[in-house]
């Protein structure tokens, strides 16, 4: 007699770690791409397992937390692995103009406190020279360096 309810509570455990996991799945697609409660759905999946080979609710719930513990820090790593590879980073906004060229627009004279100006891709942009030498109208430079708002050039 006591047999049929003490397997009928086992098999509530059963569910009852089911219905959890379930939970779980369903706030991870509430959340995608955070891979957080998908660690807790594969613990209580695992603890769910667990009710088959031992009757005690707290070393199922100390299965559960370790299986989760577990299971987020496979995750965390596959994850760090997967997603972070060394990517080309292409450069934008006023680090892309490093290494173009420009043609000089004004005289870029030999004194580094004066400014000339440049144009590069239609853009007008003060420049010093490098090297402190003049630089003549219409002749290429290349973009070294930005300093504030303006360029550091050298001739080519």
């Amino acid at each position: 007699m006591f047999s049929g309810v003490y397997d009928l509570i086992l098999s509530n455990f059963l569910y009852f770690w089911l219905i959890i996991a379930i939970l779980f799945l369903l706030f991870e697609m509430g959340s995608p791409g955070l891979f957080f409660f998908l660690a807790f759905f594969f613990g209580a999946i695992i603890a769910a397992g667990s009710t088959i080979f031992t009757d005690s609710v707290i070393l199922q719930g100390i299965i559960f937390l370790s299986g989760s513990v577990l299971s987020f820090l496979v995750l965390h790593f596959w994850v760090k692995k997967r997603f972070s590879r060394e990517k080309h980073h292409e450069h934008t906004n006023v680090s892309a103009l490093k290494g173009k060229r420009a043609i000089v627009i004004k005289i870029i004279p030999a004194d580094i406190s004066n400014f000339g100006s440049v144009k590069v891709g239609g853009e007008i942009w003060s420049a010093r020279s490098i090297e402190s030498k003049e630089i003549l109208v219409g002749d290429t430079v290349e973009i070294i360096e930005i300093k504030g708002a303006s360029l550091i050039v050298r001739k080519i």
